[in-house]
């Protein structure tokens, strides 16, 4: 992420290790994986390839682009996320590279990687254009850039009041500085100089509200920053959870939403 946003929300802090174990328990969940392999597949990373993940938080999506083979460099600006990524890769027994840095302003020279990935960071950032344009700019001409992000208005929540569960997709939409990016992506690539080549859309999807998922991980952390952001009150919230637990009991719960990743050219040179 970078060092102009506060992604974890407002009176909290990204730049921290309560942070860092949050998003690797939540991105650690089966639901996740599935959607973090395919998304790996479309980039199809090829052994020795130089890849930088830019936003890289804990490193998650550095370690497994390692697994393939890749020669990664881990970028953040939060020294706290750089710290659980080389700890996450020594666990893992992967080498990773990791730099502290705004994926707005890289700090590499033109040229030096043949990809680049930029997952879940498009949401948080004041001129996505410009970071896609600074991952065109440090990757070579012909390589590849990964950017994957969700489109929160599509967040869906099978609970008895359907109406309370759109104002919950949309106050936690609307929180951020593009809730929908994973829409506007092709947009964003052309906008950048990089050719879009294939897309691969993914339903995150549970039919549990607890358990080892993405939501149930996430939502403690979705609610207070709905509430600090005041969004939504208090009272209003109580009664969504009232309504997915009892949605849970009946096998009657499912959520959803959509997640958007597109595999883009950097125009000229060896593919």
């Amino acid at each position: 992420m970078t060092a102009k946003i506060d992604p974890t929300g407002a009176g909290s802090s990204w730049d921290s290790a309560t942070a860092a174990e949050r998003v690797v328990r939540a991105y650690s969940a089966p639901d996740l994986v599935a959607i973090r392999t395919g998304q790996i597949d479309l980039l199809d990373p090829q052994p020795g390839w130089r890849i930088l993940d830019a936003g890289c938080g804990p490193g998650i999506f550095a370690v497994d682009l390692a697994r393939r083979g890749a020669h990664v460099t881990a970028l953040d600006s939060a020294p706290s996320m750089l710290e659980a990524a080389a700890e996450l890769a020594v666990r893992a027994g992967v080498a990773v590279e990791v730099a502290e840095g705004d994926a707005e302003a890289i700090p590499f020279a033109d040229a030096t990687f043949d990809a680049a990935t930029l997952v879940q960071v498009l949401e948080y950032l004041g001129d996505p254009v410009l970071a896609l344009r600074e991952l065109a700019r440090v990757v070579r001409p012909g390589g590849c850039v990964l950017a994957a992000d969700t489109d929160w208005d599509t967040m869906a929540f099978a609970i008895e009041d359907l109406g309370l569960a759109r104002r919950v997709a949309l106050a936690w939409a609307d929180g951020k500085a593009c809730g929908q990016a994973g829409r506007r992506i092709p947009g964003w690539l052309v906008a950048a100089g990089i050719e879009p080549e294939e897309t691969r859309p993914q339903v995150l999807l549970s039919r549990s509200a607890g358990g080892d998922t993405f939501l149930a991980h996430n939502w403690p952390y979705f609610r207070r920053t709905i509430e600090k952001k005041g969004r939504m009150p208090g009272p209003e919230l109580d009664r969504f959870e009232r309504q997915m637990a009892e949605a849970d009991a009946d096998g009657r719960f499912l959520f959803a939403v959509v997640r958007h990743a597109w595999r883009g050219r950097v125009p000229g040179g060896a593919r």
